[in-house]
């Protein structure tokens, strides 16, 4: 068994907060015994615009929103995960001839895809790979203009959910009552893995997918 943790923020323009809620997380972490903790995508900011996006990005070699977090990392002896985008086609696939324990999928969905999407999508990668599948989400308003659905999910190797963190409650974005800086633990049992994939053999047409 491994303990992971999963942890939910709500990013907005300002990378100080950001970092905080993020720290918050690694200490809940560390304080539930996890070794790793995955968050989500764009967990150092989420800008209004494409301008502003640009003026706050940095080189992770002198980003204080990395450096901080690493920083909190190491004092707490927690590894962070911090993203590929779900709903490309078979981002998955490669993986089933190169078997992979377990695959993230750090996200900040809209809200309308999902409610339509998520927890389909996260399910199948699942099931199609026969591994753990890890999906830690942005949650809430983050400014005026955009919100994500949150509902961070973690999938076993046969396609049971194993956690589901909060999401939103009203068609405007806000997150439910406890939902930002909400941390959730799972056991991910390793066994499970081979289990799965020695009692269901799946033949994969490696031919389809071409060496990255």
């Amino acid at each position: 068994m491994a303990i992971a943790a999963v942890g939910q923020i709500c990013s907005t323009a300002s990378m100080k907060a950001n970092l905080d809620q993020c720290v918050r997380l690694v200490s809940k972490a560390a304080i539930g015994g996890a070794k790793v903790l995955f968050l989500p995508e764009a967990s150092d900011y989420i800008a209004h615009n494409a301008q502003e996006s640009l003026a706050l990005a940095q080189p992770q070699s002198t980003s204080p929103f990395v450096q901080g977090l690493c920083a909190a990392a190491k004092s707490h002896s927690v590894a962070i995960h911090p993203a590929v985008a779900l709903a490309q086609p078979g981002p998955g696939s490669p993986w089933c001839r190169r078997p992979a324990q377990v695959l993230t999928y750090p996200s900040a969905f809209t809200l309308r895809t999902g409610r339509a999407h998520w927890e389909a999508l996260l399910r199948g990668r699942a099931i199609e790979t026969q591994s753990w599948v890890v999906a830690a989400a942005q949650v809430g308003r983050h400014n005026d203009k955009r919100a994500s659905y949150g509902r961070s999910l973690v999938v076993d190797p046969w396609g049971e959910v194993r956690l589901r963190l909060g999401g939103t409650r009203n068609d405007e974005g806000e997150a439910e009552d406890g939902a930002v800086e909400e941390i959730g633990f799972v056991d991910m049992d390793m066994a499970l893995w081979e289990t799965v994939r020695r009692e269901m053999p799946l033949k994969r047409r490696e031919h389809a997918y071409p060496e990255l």
